[in-house]
């Protein structure tokens, strides 16, 4: 009867490692998607690179994009919105690297970052800006032997990944030039948040700030930081996400700056923990002095 029970417990338990090690073998989702399925030659569109990580916890990527450079030339690249806070490498095409899909003049975009705490769920990790150059079929194909995602788990083991690549359909002559018109932008960029982090997998363990801001209109032109070293003073530094800390005391207020193209400004602040204990011990600790010469003066009368 008792090795009866024993068996039942440990076929009970290697149904439940089954289970799990299925689970694990779940494919994360990688793909391309444009906001139209066919353009005119001439045109310009956006394609959003995506991930569905299949309820995964998934810490870190890295992306080999190639797309038919014949037949499109990359305008530019936003990582506004991105599920990505730690650029490794930033989006970026790439020259002199041999392709593995085989198109012709194959153009190459790289990218791989990290996600201090994790990801659950289906997000985006970058959006590419095409012009159609001439008619036909465009494709962009994942490189599946140079990218990968990694599980947030302490092996870093890597995820299975499905990679959906993405054909678009370049035909006639666009009527009109969109790249031409005017931009008229009103308004700053959207409110963005500074996010304080330090990792021993990167940038020697020190502390740093990593943030992202949107702008709908003209766009994202560049970033600003400033350390207000004890609140007091700090000087405007051009930076990228992320930024390394010059203060790695803690003790500043950090300051963020994002502009658009035509000059508008978001500033957004961040005061580390660190700070705020000292300006409450300041506070209180000058509150504690007043009392002390108060009740001096006091009974000394």
């Amino acid at each position: 009867m008792k090795s009866r029970f024993l068996i039942a417990i440990l076929i009970a338990i290697f149904v439940v490692s089954l289970v799990r090690e299925a689970k694990a073998q779940t494919d994360v989702r990688v793909y391309a998607v444009s906001e139209k399925e066919s353009v005119a030659k001439n045109e310009d569109f956006d394609v959003q690179l995506r991930l569905d990580n299949k309820g995964e916890n998934i810490n870190a990527v890295e992306i080999s994009l190639e797309f038919s450079g014949d037949l499109l030339t990359l305008r530019g690249i936003n990582d506004g919105g991105s599920i990505i806070n730690f650029w490794v490498e930033k989006p970026r095409e790439v020259a002199g690297e041999k392709c593995f899909s085989g198109i012709t003049k194959c153009g190459i975009i790289k990218m791989s970052g990290l996600i201090p705490g994790g990801f659950i769920g289906e997000g985006l990790l970058a959006t590419l800006s095409f012009t159609a150059r001439k008619e036909g079929i465009a494709n962009l194909f994942f490189n599946q032997y140079t990218s990968k995602a990694l599980l947030n788990r302490p092996d870093a083991k890597a995820a299975s990944v499905t990679y959906e690549p993405l054909e678009v359909k370049i035909a006639g002559e666009s009527p009109s030039q969109e790249s031409n018109k005017l931009i008229l932008d009103y308004f700053p960029p959207e409110k963005f948040t500074i996010l304080l982090d330090k990792t021993k997998l990167a940038l020697d363990n020190k502390w740093f700030i990593s943030f992202v801001a949107q702008d709908k209109g003209s766009g994202i032109d560049h970033y600003e930081v400033r350390e207000k070293f004890l609140g007091l003073f700090g000087n405007w530094k051009t930076a990228e996400s992320p930024y390394v800390l010059a203060h790695q005391s803690l003790f500043s207020i950090i300051e963020v700056k994002a502009v658009d193209k035509t000059g508008l400004e978001r500033i957004e602040k961040f005061v580390p923990a660190r700070m705020i204990y000292l300006i409450l011990t300041f506070i209180f600790g000058s509150i504690f002095l007043i009392l002390a010469l108060i009740l001096r003066k006091v009974f000394k009368t």
